[in-house]
């Protein structure tokens, strides 16, 4: 019976281990969280550059158009004061009457673009100070989760010296069983107790024959359904 507290020693191990290494996940996954949140800054940063400039281009097309419009107004209500026939006074007043709104709209887009790029600025800005604040904060944490990783693998290293240890105390048979068995189930749970007739992992029923060799000790017997050791429910749990 020595064997079967071997293996459930062994599969202790190997669920403090898997215990440890999602510890690790957990702490790489708050540097992956930060990294994701300047990422998404970095990104709307330059999105709001690339928005500044446009609206920053438009309006200089805008302050060219309204700089030409305001010369041909200006030019046409000079006119009007000259001319005396019906006609042209007729032309001068729809060019009047058409340069009029048009430069009222080109004003009142610049002056809306330049409300805006106010706003993009302090939005990038604010961009700005996020992703300078949170390097000094990555920085500061990447030593804290170096520090937590560190010690999560001495720990894992730890009960892997344990595990080869026991390993190497079965028998080549039961050893070779044991790491078969541990590759082929996903998650690594090898040992299953025999509670009655049934599985503790799956809950198939055994055979009575499995059954007397697995209370007997005699060999190790395999779950035919989920393929895991059999152990007796009397051997110390895990």
């Amino acid at each position: 019976m020595e064997h079967y507290k071997i293996l459930i020693e062994l599969q202790g191990h190997i669920k403090s281990i898997t215990t440890h290494r999602a510890n690790i996940e957990s702490q790489n996954s708050r540097l992956d969280l930060v990294n994701k949140h300047r990422t998404l800054r970095e990104n709307s940063k330059n999105e709001l550059i690339q928005k500044k400039s446009t609206l920053h281009d438009e309006n200089l097309a805008h302050e060219k158009t309204l700089f030409k419009k305001e010369k041909d107004l200006e030019k046409a209500n000079g006119h009007l004061t000259m001319v005396t026939n019906d006609n042209q006074i007729k032309a001068l007043e729809k060019e009047v009457s058409v340069l009029t709104p048009l430069i009222d709209s080109l004003q009142e887009n610049v002056l809306e673009n330049m409300e805006t790029i106010e706003g993009l600025e302090q939005e990038i800005t604010d961009c700005t100070s996020f992703i300078e604040g949170s390097l000094e904060s990555l920085k500061e944490l990447t030593l804290e989760v170096d520090s937590e990783v560190k010690k999560e693998n001495q720990q894992i290293e730890n009960y892997q010296s344990r595990a080869k240890l026991l390993l190497e105390s079965l028998e080549t048979n039961q050893r070779s069983l044991f790491l078969s068995v541990k590759k082929t189930v996903k998650d690594h749970q090898v040992v299953a107790f025999l509670q009655g007739k049934n599985c503790s992992r799956c809950k198939f029923e055994a055979p009575s024959s499995q059954v007397t060799e697995v209370e007997n000790g005699r060999s190790l017997e395999l779950c035919s359904n989920c393929g895991r050791i059999l152990v007796p429910a009397t051997i110390n749990a895990f």
